[in-house]
């Protein structure tokens, strides 16, 4: 998966991000990872866009976005 719009700070203590639209035939699901603080994920959800919130102003987050159908 690749980013439609990449992490950014949406304010001090949150940051939004967009994955590139995936699609099948059976639907999608998405799910963003945050890989600097365990608990701050998005869990499997159907919207290719996500804000991650409760951060700690002034901190380097690290994330990546993965992508399956819903057949799963």
């Amino acid at each position: 998966m690749t980013w439609a719009v990449q992490p950014v700070p949406a304010d001090s203590s949150s940051i939004t991000m967009t994955a590139t639209t995936a699609t099948d035939i059976s639907g999608v699901e998405y799910f963003f990872e945050n890989l600097s603080v365990s608990g701050h994920d998005s869990g499997w959800q159907s919207g290719a866009t996500y804000v991650d919130t409760g951060l700690t102003p002034n901190t380097v987050y690290d994330y990546r976005v993965k992508a399956r159908d819903r057949s799963v």
